[in-house]
């Protein structure tokens, strides 16, 4: 790997072009960052509750809504899961557009669970592991921003997949990979 990158700051070079590489040292070993225990500290902490508050992250749900709404994806009296739901910030915005729906949200921090529950009484929220199965279908079911933390996000993927109703529909989103630097992800998967 050293020669390859020695050949490239080379090449670059016959152009009057100096590259560095530099390596960033990681503040977050993302295999603990996304241990029970690890997202537990990282809920705990009041600065990271304000993150969902951000405006990138109200366009994001926005946006989805958005889509979800001209595909005819989600409608008012449907059953929806939302799988590791962090602080229920999606099923909230769900729940103000779609009053007389249901939801469950589904997340193994307790700490997102109580913001979540306090945040929309109306919906329920489990304590769950995504790599364990739910015995229950939904009209839809969310798993946005999660499968990157994950290690087997295929053993989770399956399970996601059964929640659905035979007619149901599973929204999947994750970070571009190929922009995406948040050092506590695992996967990085590019749109191709």
């Amino acid at each position: 790997m050293r020669k390859l990158l020695k050949a490239v700051h080379n090449f670059f070079l016959l152009f009057g072009i100096n590259v560095s590489f530099v390596k960033k040292k990681s503040s977050i070993e993302p295999i603990s960052h996304n241990t029970e225990e690890g997202m537990e500290a990282f809920w705990a902490n009041d600065e990271n509750r304000k993150i969902w508050l951000a405006s990138e992250y109200v366009s994001f749900y926005d946006k989805l809504i958005d889509v979800l709404q001209s595909e005819n994806v989600i409608a008012d009296s449907q059953k929806w899961a939302d799988v590791g739901c962090g602080s229920g910030r999606l099923l909230h915005f769900l729940s103000n557009k779609y009053p007389n729906s249901t939801g469950k949200g589904y997340e193994f921090s307790a700490s997102a669970i109580a913001i979540s529950q306090k945040r929309i009484p109306s919906f329920t929220f489990h304590k769950h592991d995504i790599y364990l199965p739910v015995n229950e279908q939904f009209d839809a079911v969310f798993c946005t921003e999660v499968l990157e933390h994950l290690l087997y996000p295929s053993k989770a993927l399956n399970n996601i997949l059964k929640m659905a109703k035979p007619n149901g529909t599973v929204v999947l989103s994750v970070p571009n990979g190929r922009l995406d630097d948040f050092e506590g992800h695992i996967n990085f998967w590019s749109p191709e």
